[in-house]
């Protein structure tokens, strides 16, 4: 390790040089004519762990006002054992039943360490539209219906009385 601070002092900050286990000794040299110290100390072993480190996976909801939302999360370092929390009162490493929004997760390892992270669980804006008319310009003519859509989530399907299509246009009016 590297001393950072406190040379001369009772207290020392010391920069290990990353997990593993480290050890450090200081010793005592005091050459004044009234006083003569010196000395080593035992080592002091220090083991220096690795930072909690995790990793989310979020599920988001499947359709506006649904809470079917998830979230998990797979501890990748630190102190074992963690504890888990999230703003649901949940302690579990997954939740479930999520509607959309944002939740706290904060994780503690054995040595007391505490990391936190937002997490969002997204959800699709609430699907609405209308149907915009183009009546037939003449007899035997055929007018135009073509629906326009707004929110909902993945492809959208139509039925226009003959069965679901991808087209948001009907011209046999």
């Amino acid at each position: 390790g590297l001393l950072v601070s406190g040379q001369g002092t009772n207290e020392v900050v010391i920069d290990w040089d990353g997990p593993g286990e480290h050890g450090i000794s200081y010793f005592e040299n005091s050459t004044t004519t009234t006083d003569y110290c010196e000395g080593v100390s035992l080592s002091l072993n220090v083991i220096v762990s690795d930072a909690i480190d995790f990793d989310v996976s979020v599920n988001h909801v499947s359709c506006h006002g649904q809470n079917d939302g998830s979230a998990s999360v797979q501890i990748n370092g630190g102190e074992a054992p963690f504890r888990v929390e999230w703003s649901t009162g949940s302690r579990q490493n997954s939740i479930s039943g999520l509607a959309g929004g944002r939740y706290e997760l904060s994780i503690t390892d054995a040595l007391g360490c505490v990391v936190t992270r937002d997490v969002e669980v997204e959800e699709p804006p609430q699907l609405s539209g209308f149907v915009e008319v183009q009546n037939p310009a003449c007899l035997g003519s055929n007018g135009i219906a073509r629906a326009v859509v707004t929110g909902g989530n993945g492809e959208l399907r139509y039925d226009w009385g003959q069965g679901f299509t991808t087209s948001d246009r009907y011209d046999r009016l």
